[in-house]
């Protein structure tokens, strides 16, 4: 086997990735849940970060693209799956009808421009401020399109608290962790704030300064995991972790998207339902 088959092909959160003579000894099944995460882990919605032009009334693409699905996927995995698979996992990305897609900002195919001043920084770009918006709803509060993001904000938070209830890492006791261990900054309110996001987007008429504080503890567990994959990609980190108190949350460091994923989707929902200082 040669050595180009054995490099990581897909990071997946394990020590190694997956390579891509492993990706192609896969199940269709598998592979589609891979090609997606692949997608998400390097593409987003536009809506999230990418300016928006009111006179032109375009998204302009200051970091690269507008991407398309297809394209991505089938130069990613040309020769390793059918063009029916390709079809199917850009049906399921497309299914909210976003169809042009702009580089997450953790993504090698995002172009900032800046030579580096980042890596320098040694600090990742930092999701949207809450600060943004006022604990006022907007107009559009009550209306079908705000109730629509109140129920995709709701659905990735829960998708969120199955994650952290259920997975587990592997290779490190179940009991106690060992003696050098160091613990996953950021985490800590994680669990409450996504129950308390839970039960405020579930009510009838959801307040804003509550979905604000309970997002809080989200936003900082995404800053958090940024900067754990830089600290990891720089090997000044280890994979050894204090699980007894994260849980779940070892696997979300290494899943930022994951938390992003659902950050951006209570952002969505603030859009529409909460007046902004701009």
């Amino acid at each position: 086997m040669s050595e180009d088959s054995e490099r990581p092909f897909i990071e997946d959160g394990s020590q190694f990735g997956t390579s891509r003579a492993a990706f192609a000894e896969m199940e269709p099944a598998e592979q589609r849940e891979l090609m997606i995460q692949w997608f998400f882990q390097n593409f987003e919605d536009p809506a999230n970060q990418t300016p928006w032009d009111n006179e032109t009334k375009e998204y302009v693409y200051i970091w690269g693209g507008p991407y398309s699905a297809s394209d991505q996927l089938s130069e990613k995995f040309e020769g390793l799956v059918s063009e029916s698979l390709v079809a199917e996992v850009v049906e399921e990305i497309e299914s909210d009808g976003t169809y042009d897609w702009a580089p997450r900002s953790n993504s090698p195919f995002h172009e900032d421009g800046r030579d580096g001043e980042d890596q320098e920084d040694g600090e990742p770009p930092e999701p949207p401020s809450l600060e943004f918006y006022l604990d006022e709803p907007s107009d559009r509060y009550g209306s079908p399109e705000e109730r629509r993001a109140r129920a995709e904000a709701l659905r990735a938070i829960e998708n969120l608290r199955g994650t952290l209830r259920t997975r587990r890492p592997i290779g490190i006791g179940h009991n106690q962790p060992p003696d050098d261990t160091q613990p996953l900054e950021g985490t800590g309110e994680l669990p409450q704030a996504l129950q308390g996001l839970s039960i405020e987007l579930q009510k009838p008429n959801p307040e804003i300064n509550l979905v604000k504080r309970w997002a809080t503890p989200l936003r900082n567990a995404v800053i958090s995991s940024a900067k754990w994959t830089l600290r990891k990609l720089d090997n000044a980190v280890t994979a050894v972790v204090d699980v007894s108190a994260a849980g779940g949350a070892v696997w979300l460091y290494n899943h930022p998207e994951y938390l992003r994923m659902a950050y951006d989707a209570v952002i969505k929902w603030l859009d529409v339902a909460a007046r902004s200082l701009f």
